[in-house]
């Protein structure tokens, strides 16, 4: 019985050069990408209130939409995430479920409503995207205090009322979740 040798497997030096040339135009274009992404992030946030716990957070009570209560925001007892967002606000409406995941152990969740016409433009707004959770009615104060100057923002203001980080635009609950990680003290 003879041995077949193995086939000739010649690798082509030109090949190998334009592999090595494609991964490093793909490594190049994600670290572009990734400086486009978070210039635009810094350049969004640029007036939001100070996330580094130097400031308290402005203090309201606001009516709760469905119901006569009142709410003092941010939570006096335990750690909160303000979500502000508006009725009309395609992004808002795409993430304002993403909030739904936090349990109410880990973080107070409040949903302020701003920038709207009517009371029923919101309740509409709440029963099209099945909004689950704490909605209150925001003043134009609130607005001011905040600094909101598009919607969706949100804020993590810690148990002793400081902020300690805050966004703007679209959020994932993971997103949010990992910045309420990263800043608890």
């Amino acid at each position: 019985m003879d041995k077949v040798p193995p086939p000739n497997v010649s690798v082509n030096p030109n090949q190998t050069k334009t592999n090595v040339y494609k991964l490093k135009k793909a490594f190049r274009d994600a670290i572009l990408f990734i400086l486009f992404v978070t210039g635009i992030v810094l350049f969004q946030n640029r007036h939001l209130l100070p996330s580094d716990a130097t400031i308290d957070a402005p203090a309201f009570v606001l009516p709760e939409l469905d119901s006569t209560n009142m709410v003092s925001i941010p939570s006096k007892e335990k750690r909160t995430l303000l979500y502000f967002f508006a009725p009309w606000c395609h992004v808002c409406a795409a993430s304002i479920n993403n909030l739904n995941g936090f349990g109410e152990s880990e973080i107070e969740v409040i949903r302020v409503a701003l920038d709207y016409s009517s009371i029923e433009e919101v309740e509409r707004f709440q029963s099209r995207h099945n909004v689950q959770g704490t909605i209150v009615l925001g003043t134009m104060d609130v607005r001011e205090a905040y600094q909101i100057r598009g919607y969706p923002t949100y804020y993590i203001v810690n148990e002793k009322g400081s902020v300690v980080a805050g966004g703007m635009g679209y959020s994932t609950e993971i997103g949010m979740r990992i910045n309420n990680f990263l800043n608890n003290e």
